[in-house]
């Protein structure tokens, strides 16, 4: 069992976890949706009035409505530049040294991306796991530990802890961001494997950590953050505008759905196509953010 959206929210009742910090994003996500994630959020710690909320939700969604007006056309004028020389040999070392592979049918190359113009669609942020990220950075911060951390290739193994709930039935916890259910396959069933009756195939769902660089995709004039959201918040934390990224470019809206991105069609045309689309910036927004 598991449920990608909120595994961020349901670490929270894992004892390793439970001084982890959330910022929600309010005014994006629905008022029932936002609601709910913060009592989620809150779990242990105490309920917070559902009125309380909706007066919160209310004051930042006629925020954001107002952001939308006058910033008509901003995503479309993110600065992308092309990866410096300086970090170029640092990303092929990162990736050599990285366990995890990447593979897409887009177009892909790194890029240098303005980090407060990315489209967003992730609404809530682990602010203590990112606080690590950014604790983890030395004081002065080269273009090496910049790629180390865009690319994750010295990010610390996390453990995955499985529970049998019921017969058809399995939790997964991790304290992970990018924890998450990779992918399912048919598979032939081994011999003596199956303890009732002659298996012939075997249904195998493949739980883990997810190709882990600093990811965004390009559609048309704007980038939409596929990964990394914990990494660039911490890069931004530390005072960086722009970080270097992993852009795959696609040429219709429909070849999200390939990259298993649980988006409506109602978000998706709000990321790709409306004016002022929520942006990386305002993770930082005070009016926008509940944590």
């Amino acid at each position: 069992m598991m449920t990608p959206h909120l595994e961020n929210i349901s670490k929270l009742h894992d004892s390793s976890c439970l001084t982890a910090d959330y910022i929600v994003l309010s005014g994006l996500p629905t008022r029932k949706d936002f609601t709910e994630l913060v009592q989620r959020a809150n779990g242990e710690h105490g309920s917070v009035r559902t009125q309380t909320l909706h007066a919160y939700w209310n004051k930042a969604h006629d925020h954001f409505l107002s952001l939308q007006s006058a910033g008509q056309g901003m995503a479309d004028k993110i600065d992308i530049r092309p990866l410096p020389q300086s970090m170029k040999s640092f990303v092929d070392e990162a990736l050599l040294n990285s366990k995890l592979q990447r593979s897409s049918e887009a177009r892909s190359e790194w890029l240098l991306v303005e980090l407060d113009k990315l489209v967003i669609h992730q609404t809530v942020v682990n602010t203590t796991y990112a606080g690590k990220l950014a604790s983890s950075l030395p004081q002065q911060i080269t273009d090496r530990d910049i790629i180390s951390l865009a690319a994750a290739s010295d990010l610390e193994n996390l453990s995955v802890r499985s529970v049998r709930l019921a017969h058809n039935s399995f939790a997964f916890l991790s304290e992970s961001s990018d924890f998450r259910l990779l992918d399912t396959a048919v598979l032939d069933a081994p011999d003596g494997l199956c303890r009732r009756g002659r298996a012939m195939k075997m249904i195998a769902i493949f739980v883990g950590m997810s190709t882990n660089y600093l990811t965004a995709v390009q559609f048309q004039k704007r980038l939409l953050l596929l990964d990394g959201s914990h990494r660039a918040f911490a890069l931004r934390q530390r005072g960086l505008s722009y970080a270097p990224c992993l852009v795959e470019h696609i040429h219709e809206a429909e070849q999200l759905d390939s990259m298993r991105l649980k988006i409506s069609k109602e978000n998706r045309n709000l990321f790709l196509e409306a004016g002022r689309p929520p942006l990386f910036r305002d993770y930082f927004d005070p009016i926008l953010r509940y944590d």
